[in-house]
């Protein structure tokens, strides 16, 4: 019989394994990810830029000189601090009886902690010891908008919500908002019968996408047990796009004659790589998922959390 490397190919299992990554994350998928020719350059840090509004004058009618402001674009570094590995390994009983479970069996359990450390970090941050970035979308420090729920989370918090963000000057065109809700808010919001009826909320049909509820009042409702209560007060959050950025770095693969096989994939701003071996000395198949990534909150003006 084949070998596993021969009949089922790291480029395969680094396909089926980033299919499933894009298809469990939630918050990854709703930040930005615009970052495709940053990450082609070397280094560990990517760099973008924050620009400001340009100032606005008034033009007399005497002849007087308009002055001219330049723009102001800050420089944002995102550095690429976290290399995170879901390293395993399949026998040869495993290979030659359940090889054809692949994903329930193998891709999952490993891809599952992938998507979940990714998530819990966007929104809850990791401050570590770093200053300049680490923040999440739940950030009580750099995001400071707070709307508190009065009573159940239903379609008034999410109408306050709503104005406090265009107050705020929050771009709120169709599709660039979300919001994340905890477990908490999801069970008060889909108890109301006003919430979830299409009737009332100019409901659209659910995608395929994991935890999707659907769009109300011009925003796409999500849920994460990855939003979790802090205090005895319930949580979700509401942010633009923008708000945040998220970048992966391709991988290279292993050279020729090391005696281990390589795939990397990149799909969306997403690149996962695959690296299998073959152990004598146990007789197995050693595989690794890995994935080199880091995120910054851009604007926390941004993003607005939802408390009580």
């Amino acid at each position: 019989m084949a070998n596993v490397g021969a009949v089922y190919p790291p480029e395969m299992w680094a396909a089926r394994a980033l299919m499933y990554l894009e298809n469990v994350k939630i918050i990854a998928n709703l930040v930005d990810r615009n970052f495709e020719d940053e990450v082609k350059e070397q280094g560990d840090i990517i760099h973008t830029r924050s620009r400001a509004a340009i100032g606005l004058v008034e033009k007399a009618n005497n002849g007087s000189a308009v002055t001219f402001g330049a723009p102001d674009a800050t420089d944002v570094a995102i550095e690429l601090r976290y290399h995170t590995i879901a390293p395993f390994y399949i026998t040869d009983r495993d290979i030659h009886t359940s090889i054809d479970t692949l994903v329930s069996d193998y891709i999952e359990p490993c891809v599952d902690p992938i998507a979940d450390l990714v998530d819990q970090r966007l929104l809850n941050g990791d401050l570590a010891g770093y200053s300049t970035d680490g923040h999440g979308l739940l950030d009580t420090t750099l995001v400071g908008n707070t709307a508190v729920v009065g009573g159940a989370y239903g379609l008034a918090t999410l109408a306050q919500t709503r104005a406090d963000m265009r107050a705020n000057k929050v771009p709120l065109n169709p599709g660039s908002v979300s919001v994340v809700m905890g477990t908490t808010h999801e069970g008060e919001a889909t108890a109301q019968s006003e919430f979830i009826a299409a009737d009332f909320t100019g409901e659209e049909m659910p995608g395929i996408r994991t935890g999707l509820i659907g769009n109300k009042l011009g925003m796409n409702h999500y849920a994460s047990q990855n939003v979790q209560d802090l205090s005895g007060n319930a949580r979700s959050v509401a942010f633009h796009r923008q708000a945040m950025a998220l970048v992966t770095r391709p991988l290279a693969v292993p050279p020729d004659g090391m005696g281990v096989r390589g795939g990397n994939l990149e799909r969306n701003g997403l690149g996962l790589r695959v690296v299998m071996s073959w152990d004598h000395n146990s007789f197995c198949w050693k595989i690794s998922y890995d994935l080199l990534w880091g995120f910054r909150l851009l604007n926390g003006n941004l993003a607005q959390r939802i408390t009580g």
